[in-house]
């Protein structure tokens, strides 16, 4: 349908979207690329938890760029895997409410459904002990002090409001 000017009613797409995702729409070489990279950073996030002594924060860094990496392709089939890794990050690092969390949020094939809840299990445990050791009460507090700000409104902490 026309207007009187001979231009159309209905105004087309604007053509730089169309190009641009014409041009980087991801094709099979550019996904298995991707999922190479994904793959480097799980094989990098395994290799630093099996390390002697490992290497957990690293590991948890490097499950974090896959994450990050398969995220912004729209990988979403892959996330239950990298969760898995974040989660045995989270509980070598004794921070049983994100390990939990993660647990919760993993897929896993039917064999390995028992061991994922026993892992669930274990980390609710663990949350509800009393806090002796001096680090994982300190590490609470942190996460209190986080739920606190973020109720107030604020994203993050700044200097003047922790103290310093």
């Amino acid at each position: 349908m026309e207007d009187r000017s001979g231009w159309p009613l209905t105004e087309p797409s604007d053509p730089a979207t169309e190009i641009f995702n014409r041009l980087f729409k991801p094709d099979e070489d550019d996904m298995r690329w991707i999922q190479g990279h994904i793959d480097k950073h799980l094989k990098a996030c395994r290799r630093y938890l099996r390390a002697n002594p490992p290497r957990t924060i690293e590991a948890l860094d490097e499950a974090n760029e896959a994450r990050m990496l398969a995220v912004a392709e729209g990988m979403v089939n892959i996330e239950p895997k990298i969760k898995f890794y974040k989660a045995e990050c989270y509980r070598r690092l004794r921070r049983w409410k994100d390990a939990y969390r993660m647990y919760e949020e993993c897929v896993v094939d039917a064999k390995d459904v028992y061991w994922l809840e026993a892992m669930r299990r274990f980390c609710k445990t663990q949350m509800l002990k009393p806090r002796k050791d001096p680090w994982l009460r300190r590490i609470e507090c942190s996460e209190n002090l986080q739920e606190e700000y973020k109720h107030d409104g604020i994203d993050e902490m700044t200097p003047f409001r922790q103290g310093w």
